[in-house]
């Protein structure tokens, strides 16, 4: 077998000698993992002990043939360290014992390879290779140079799979919030004669930062569409937060602009952050018609196709000392009311321009059917408009239809 440990580490490389040892004591094992790589499968570890075993016992036409089958068995796997390394074998036992020209040959094929296809642990184990063949023909001083190159290209994979780990933990932790956040939303709604009820949020990141609610008290709709400040993480929580508060205060039988007032009480308390929440929140009496309503700095909802003047009252969450004033409807009886988050109308395009208004309204003044495919419909609309652009904010909707 060759030798891992060159006889002119103790003059010539003291400063790296320590590193140098580990990584070398390392591949001179073919079962320790290197790069992290997950436990070989039983079959796989089987061809890999077998081409070790023949390395070992110098059987040149078993080892070839075994390397290959690893080879074979890995290239386009997970086990790409299996496979370099497979490969680093090959070209060091070429060269060693059978024919030096091929062993370079082989030893640059694993260069190209790992280059080819942006191969961190490949360029580690190519650059080594490289080391070892010309450390074996007496060129001392570039051996030096391939044995360092190729610890800075393990240092800096490590650090590498660090920040890959890292950020999949945090890829992790945030689906899985986002299916909390998911659930915390309601996706069944009620099926009366008198009222159809449906809503949707798609957030622009894995969280988002809209909500949607409601509560339906005997003949009383309470419901709610809000907007948080910021994205991500913070505007997830906040959202939450009010989420829960608004299903709490429901419970009191309030009218809509108490329930925005004693919101902002309970929001501005410990508000470092300044965050707030435009919110559009409405009590619709079924029997009657009537809806209470108070619009808290959202954008005005659209009632059959036509948007709604409404009172300019403050974001929830900003000052104390904010009373919300609330307004009506008389009779909502075969009256479709469309809240929307805006999102919906400032998404964009490729080309920067913007939804809109009045591409919105217009959408809304044509019958789409029930609740639910109007709502289906019109983030069809806005999909098709945004293209390949980026979504910049949540899609948050709500469609109430009085019959």
């Amino acid at each position: 077998m060759f030798n891992f440990f060159p006889s002119y580490f103790c003059s010539d490389m003291k400063r790296v000698v320590c590193h140098i040892f580990l990584l070398f004591l390392l591949l001179a094992t073919g079962s320790t993992v290197l790069w992290a790589e997950e436990q070989l499968p039983q079959k796989l570890q089987k061809l890999t002990d077998e081409a070790y075993r023949c390395y070992s016992a110098r059987e040149t036409e078993n080892f070839f043939e075994s390397i290959k089958r690893v080879k074979d068995a890995t290239e386009f796997s997970d086990y790409q360290e299996t496979y370099y390394r497979a490969c680093s074998y090959e070209a060091i036992y070429m060269f060693e014992y059978v024919d030096r020209q091929k062993g370079v040959e082989l030893s640059h094929a694993i260069y190209h390879h790992a280059k080819d296809n942006s191969s961190d642990v490949g360029m580690y184990f190519a650059t080594f290779t490289l080391g070892t063949i010309r450390e074996q023909s007496g060129n001392k001083g570039l051996a030096e140079k391939s044995f360092l190159q190729a610890l800075k290209l393990k240092e800096a994979y490590d650090q590498l799979e660090e920040t890959t780990a890292a950020k999949e933990r945090i890829e992790s932790e945030l689906r899985i919030a986002r299916e909390i956040q998911k659930r915390m939303l309601p996706h069944v709604f009620p099926r009366r004669r008198d009222v159809d009820i449906y809503a949707m949020m798609t957030p622009a990141k894995e969280v988002g930062g809209d909500l949607y609610a409601y509560a339906l008290l005997d003949d009383l709709l309470y419901f709610c569409v809000g907007d948080v400040s910021g994205k991500g993480v913070p505007a997830a929580l906040f959202m939450a937060e009010v989420t829960r508060m608004f299903r709490t205060l429901v419970d009191g039988h309030l009218t809509p602009n108490t329930i925005a007032t004693r919101l902002n009480h309970a929001l501005v308390e410990d508000n470092e952050q300044g965050m707030f929440v435009t919110m559009f929140i409405g009590l619709i009496n079924l029997k009657t018609g009537h809806m209470e309503f108070c619009n808290a700095g959202h954008n005005p909802p659209l009632l059959d196709g036509e948007y709604m003047k409404v009172e300019s009252n403050a974001p929830i969450g900003l000052w104390q000392e904010v009373e919300y004033e609330g307004e009506e409807v008389d009779d909502m009886h075969g009256k479709t009311l469309f809240v929307y988050t805006d999102g919906i109308n400032e998404a964009e395009n490729i080309h920067k321009e913007q939804f809109g208004d009045d591409r919105l309204k217009a959408l809304l003044q044509q019958d789409w059917g029930d609740a639910r495919q109007t709502s289906e419909q019109i983030h069809k609309a806005v999909e098709d408009f945004v293209g390949g652009a980026e979504p910049s904010d949540d899609l948050t909707k709500m469609c109430i239809k009085m019959k």
